[in-house]
């Protein structure tokens, strides 16, 4: 200071008398010089505040405070060991934190200290608009204020808070939709297991009830081939009984091989009646339950062998009927 006043008394010692255009470019050196002074001035306290968190920042990250038995924390280790409270510390470091060196070196030098800390929370609510406030003209950027920023930054807070309750009612609904829509889902998935179910024990009954009546088909196949088979027998035996008188005239005392035979045939006759009456039976039980069959149960095919195979029987039996 005391350096700098014998100049600015000379001035007002000059100005008492004739001024004259050396005067004022005298005037806009010092101007010129005093503002680069506080240019200088300025960077050098950006500088030192971005070093000094940067510093602050790695010792918090790092705990180096720790190797030194008398600070355990952070905040005691600034406070007591460099003087500095722990509010600013952290306002120091958090600051850095949200604007990064570089952002934070530029709106120190070009905004001052206190409004860079106000920028800074603003950095945290809503970046966009540091970076507009960035972008205007030097004469309105200088202009806004400390309380302008933290008025901005204060609505901004707020409107960051309406829209968070307003997700969370969103998140609310949405989870409220997704139960009732899984609900559902499991409604149908069990809706589709009993339909599904359902038709395959109808898929199983219909086998089952196929394969009984293929069975029963060729149950009823056998019948009848053993049931013609059974009625050929006594033709055949009827047919070669004639041949007998055919044959020379015995001797009046029989050969004992003559008595053989015919014992044998009685044998064999006894035999026959007793299965065909059994076979017969077992006939009219199977035929009763042909009778029942529908028409569209048995194939077109199937319906032909089995009715040429119904009127053979019945010309058999009416012929077997005709001689007992």
């Amino acid at each position: 200071m005391t350096t700098d006043l014998p100049p600015t008394n000379a001035l007002s010692e000059r100005v008492d008398h004739a001024d004259t255009i050396d005067d004022l470019h005298w005037a806009n050196l010092e101007i010129e010089k005093s503002q680069r002074q506080i240019s200088r001035g300025m960077s050098e306290l950006a500088e030192g505040i971005v070093t000094l968190a940067l510093i602050l920042l790695d010792v918090r990250r790092r705990r180096l405070y720790r190797f030194d038995p008398a600070y355990p924390t952070f905040e005691r280790f600034v406070e007591q060991r460099h003087s500095i409270s722990a509010q600013q510390a952290n306002l120091y470091v958090d600051a850095l934190t949200a604007l990064g060196p570089q952002q934070y070196r530029t709106l120190i030098s070009d905004l001052g200290v206190q409004r860079t800390f106000a920028l800074a929370l603003l950095q945290q609510a809503d970046p966009a608009l540091v970076t507009a406030l960035q972008r205007l003209p030097a004469a309105e950027r200088h202009a806004v204020t400390v309380a302008e920023i933290e008025a901005v930054d204060a609505a901004v807070a707020h409107e960051l808070r309406s829209r968070v309750a307003q997700l969370e009612q969103e998140i609310t609904r949405e989870q409220g939709l997704l139960q009732q829509t899984r609900r559902r889902l499991q409604e149908v998935e069990d809706l589709h297991q009993r339909v599904t179910g359902g038709l395959i024990e109808e898929r199983d009954s219909a086998r089952q009830a196929l394969d009984q009546e293929q069975i029963q088909t060729e149950r009823l196949r056998k019948l009848l081939r053993e049931a013609r088979e059974t009625a050929a027998a006594p033709a055949r035996t009827a047919g070669s009984a004639p041949t007998a008188p055919a044959a020379p005239p015995p001797p009046v005392a029989p050969p004992p091989p003559a008595t053989s035979v015919t014992e044998a045939v009685v044998v064999v006759v006894t035999c026959d009646v007793d299965a065909i009456i059994s076979d017969a039976r077992g006939l009219t039980t199977n035929l009763e339950r042909v009778r029942h069959l529908r028409r569209e149960d048995i194939a077109p095919d199937q319906r032909q062998r089995l009715s040429s195979a119904l009127q053979g029987l019945s010309g058999m039996l009416q012929t077997l009927l005709r001689h007992p």
